[in-house]
């Protein structure tokens, strides 16, 4: 309908008539492309109902919107709610009609009205009263099977290499059906400060009414800040229908710095340095380079399950096999033979996934695995290393509840987080978490329509029709408004951030991009993504081969699963001090979860004494044992040339010296000296 209508209005548009229900041609002028797009903003208001079905799912998400403006006095940066929606699956779309219409900025700042309301926290005292339950048990609710899969993965990976990283390998192996590409619309901003209570009830508010016109319960995500104030404020009457969840992407992240922090000064800062930038590993290990973290823990990951597989079954191949990328090794134990065919049956799918893991040849690896893993506990330098794999066992199921739909796995991992959160001091999205798992615990109750939704994978959004897609709600506000706003053809690329503009842009997109969509395919060109994963190329399969044979090498050198029953870090040998009890992050993580319920969700608090001591940790002033205190020298070289800019009259004189506590051009990050090139 949309190309016959562009083919017809190539021949009308510039005739000196008013037509209607035409959109733009491919010759259209820039005053043509203004109005049509000034008339689909006030032509998508007059039909603002949609028929949704019950199997549709609703859900809102909102984040700040934040844009240093280039004013002259620096002030009056522009501090905004971005809102979006999500339907899944996507509805049926009907013949989009434009008529040329004169439209006014009256008629423009009417349609992106969002009705602000003042929050007053006496009519909300109920957070005062709230108390942190016991949180339920998912024990016999929730399968999964990724822990077979793994153990194929590992102990195949060195017998035919290269193949597919985790991520590949699910999505190669775990198929499903999907729920289908959902729509994500954009919605008004809202010009105020969205830490500002009255921004988030305003939003609340907004949802609040948005929903009950399709006649859906509300359900909107926030990132913790947000999260924790709209808490405060549904505890009344006044939004207490709402449904107010915790985003799951930033969830991610403070579990990825939980994993950096209760690892530092462990060695795994060097070990990643042997693959990424230094720079880039401060990043990682603070939870914020996301991808490259996830990646970077993963290849860890495979490299430590080497150092094991090869302990287990005395067969190194990265020895016999120095030089060849793709090799067929005599393989002497028969449970790595049969390991090698069952992987080849899933990969030529001449067997089921089903009929593969109930083998009892993965049975049987599995037990050798977590024999081997009962004897290295008895070192706490193994013990530490083995919650690391622990930790990136969690992230992994994690990974996949957002990516297949799977609600319980959801919630079952964020349990599961929960104890570390809280060792290594991530407080706020420790009672975040709790508090978000005891009220979806509930939502079976509550709100059994949304629970259903949830419990077929409607609480993800999906942008692509495949069962390896999901995404989690805040991360696709991420991926569409915000890279939206700051892309070109963006508010921040010229457009202006006026109020004006904000409401032109975000409501004319929806017809715009159904326009856009027309064209590519009336002239045969668009954008289009493989359905092959990314970890399934052959050029990411050997780069990712060569890193896990680096780490490899690295760690066998170094080995942390030794009879050493001290604990140290494994690349500069250092032990830690009798205070440290990282490898115990677990153990210290429960007993501060115990100790929530019962506690008044508004007095709750958390005493640093009861969190772990990290290898790296300072000692006391009383110690007896010397120790270098810990530089980072990004965070020194700011400081220094923050301070150097108003003290001194020329900052280049700052850069006659080397700004780090040793030459780093004659030394590397860990203090040996550079080789020769």
């Amino acid at each position: 309908m949309q190309i016959r209508q562009l083919q017809q209005q190539q021949q009308t548009w510039n005739k000196p008539q008013t037509v209607y229900d035409q959109g733009p041609s491919f010759n259209s002028n820039y005053y043509k492309v203004q109005k049509f797009e000034t008339s689909a903003v006030i032509s998508k208001q007059e039909k603002t109902t949609n028929h949704y079905d019950e199997s549709h799912c609703l859900q809102y998400v909102a984040d700040n919107v934040d844009h240093n403006l280039c004013t002259v006095d620096g002030n009056n940066t522009f501090h905004g709610m971005g809102i979006i929606s999500c339907i899944t699956p996507g509805i049926e779309k009907e013949p989009i009609h434009i008529p040329r219409l004169d439209v006014t900025t009256e008629e423009i700042l009417a349609c992106g009205q969002i009705n602000m309301y003042h929050y007053n926290a006496d009519k909300h005292k109920g957070f005062t009263s709230l108390k942190f339950p016991e949180l339920q048990s998912l024990k016999g609710r929730v399968f999964n099977n990724s822990w077979q899969i793994d153990a194929l993965r590992h102990v195949t990976r060195q017998l035919k290499s290269p193949i597919p990283e985790w991520s590949g390998t699910m999505q190669m192996f775990q198929k499903g059906s999907s729920t289908g590409v959902s729509d994500v619309t954009f919605l008004p901003m809202i010009d105020l400060n969205p830490s500002d209570m009255s921004c988030i009830y305003s939003t609340l508010m907004f949802v609040s009414k948005q929903a009950s016109r399709q006649g859906r319960t509300p359900v909107i995500t926030f990132d913790q800040p947000l999260y924790w104030k709209s808490v405060m404020i549904t505890s009344g009457e006044v939004c207490s229908n709402i449904i107010v969840q915790l985003g799951g992407f930033r969830t991610q992240m403070s579990f990825l710095g939980s994993i950096g922090l209760i690892m530092s000064g462990s060695g795994l800062k060097e070990v990643l340095e042997l693959i990424y930038a230094p720079n880039a590993v401060t990043h990682m290990l603070y939870g914020k380079a996301v991808s490259r973290a996830v990646r970077g823990f993963m290849l860890v990951d495979t490299a430590l399950h080497t150092l094991m597989t090869n302990e287990i079954f005395g067969h190194d191949v990265f020895e016999e096999h120095e030089n060849e990328i793709n090799h067929s090794p005599s393989i002497e134990h028969q449970l790595l033979t049969e390991a090698c065919e069952i992987y080849e049956h899933l990969q030529e799918e001449q067997i089921s996934l089903q009929d593969a893991l109930e083998s009892q040849t993965l049975q049987a690896i599995q037990e050798l695995l977590q024999k081997k893993r009962n004897e290295l506990k008895q070192s706490r330098t193994s013990k530490l290393w083995l919650s690391f794999l622990d930790m990136v066992a969690i992230l992994k199921r994690f990974l996949i509840a957002e990516r297949t739909g799977d609600w319980l796995l959801h919630l079952s991992t964020l349990k599961e987080m929960l104890p570390y959160l809280a060792a290594s001091g991530h407080n706020l999205y420790t009672k975040s978490a709790y508090f978000y798992l005891s009220q979806m615990q509930n939502l079976e109750n509550d709100h059994p329509d949304i629970h259903a939704h949830f419990m077929n994978g409607k609480h993800v959004v999906r942008r692509s029709d495949r069962f390896w897609a999901g995404l989690s709600t805040d991360l696709v506000i991420e991926q569409v408004l915000m890279r939206g706003v700051k892309s070109t053809g963006g508010l921040t690329r010229g457009r202006g951030m006026g109020e004006v503009q904000r409401t032109l842009w975000l409501l004319s997109i929806p017809t715009l991009a159904e326009y856009n969509h027309a064209m590519q395919q009336l002239t045969g060109t668009g954008y289009k993504t493989s359905d092959q994963h990314i970890e399934n190329s052959k050029s990411r399969m050997e780069r990712d081969n060569k890193d896990s044979k680096l780490l490899t090498e690295f760690l066998t050198e170094r080995n942390p699963f030794t009879n050493d029953k001290t604990l140290r870090n494994i690349e500069t040998g250092m032990v830690a001090d009798s205070d440290a009890n990282a490898d115990e992050a677990k153990t210290v993580g429960d007993k501060i979860i115990e100790s929530i319920a019962g506690n008044l969700v508004s007095e709750i608090s958390f005493k640093k004494k009861d969190q772990i001591v990290t290898l790296d940790a300072k000692r006391p002033s009383g110690s007896n044992i010397s120790q270098q205190p810990q530089v980072d020298p990004q965070l020194m070289f700011q400081r220094l040339t923050a301070v150097g800019q108003d003290s001194l009259n020329n900052t280049a004189e700052l850069f006659e010296y080397e700004l780090s506590s040793f030459p780093s051009s004659l030394f590397e990050a860990n203090g040996l000296p550079k080789q020769a090139a």
